[in-house]
């Protein structure tokens, strides 16, 4: 089951991902993934969080762009987002936490505001080594940006990380 943060404004569905959807508030990411587990014992389902967060960054209206990711590392809304990775770092039960950009990492570098786009060139200079700290300082944080360059791309790779961290951590998840 994948938990869907309420905030989510272009949300994956389940027919997208695969996988089925609640909506939920979360305090890290837009996605947190649980599995249930039939235990064979009386019937009983255990349900077992999997650690495993994804953070989309896509476009308006839910098309494909690089403007939230760039809304997120370079605005005033970059202290917001280091204060939930830290609030990932705490947090015991969680232990993947990867954004999924619906965006290729050149749309990304070459991204302008609207408003400054008479200005672009100088913009572009002035931010692109802006941009590639910020997603170094994201990977050294353990926190990787996947350039996925469309949601078709991300929604199609989303169950299969799923199923590959279960298969990693199935001790974990089958409590063994």
């Amino acid at each position: 089951m994948c938990s869907v943060d309420t905030r989510e404004k272009y949300p994956w569905t389940e027919d997208e991902i695969k996988i089925k959807t609640v909506s939920s508030g979360l305090n890290v990411g837009d996605y947190k993934f649980t599995a249930f587990i039939e235990t064979g014992e009386e019937y009983k389902t255990v349900r077992t969080p999997l650690g495993l967060v994804i953070e989309r960054k896509g476009g308006t209206h839910g098309e494909s762009g690089p403007q939230d990711l760039y809304g997120t590392l370079m605005s005033k809304n970059w202290e917001r987002f280091k204060r939930e990775i830290k609030r990932f770092n705490e947090d015991s039960t969680l232990n993947v936490f990867a954004i999924f950009a619906e965006c290729n990492e050149d749309d990304f570098m070459t991204y302008v505001i609207p408003s400054k786009r008479r200005h672009a060139t100088a913009e572009f200079k002035r931010t692109e080594s802006q941009r590639r700290g910020k997603i170094a300082s994201l990977n050294d944080r353990g926190v990787p940006v996947q350039f996925k360059g469309s949601r078709f791309n991300c929604v199609r790779d989303v169950r299969p990380l799923v199923i590959q961290w279960i298969c990693k951590n199935y001790e974990k998840v089958f409590k063994l």
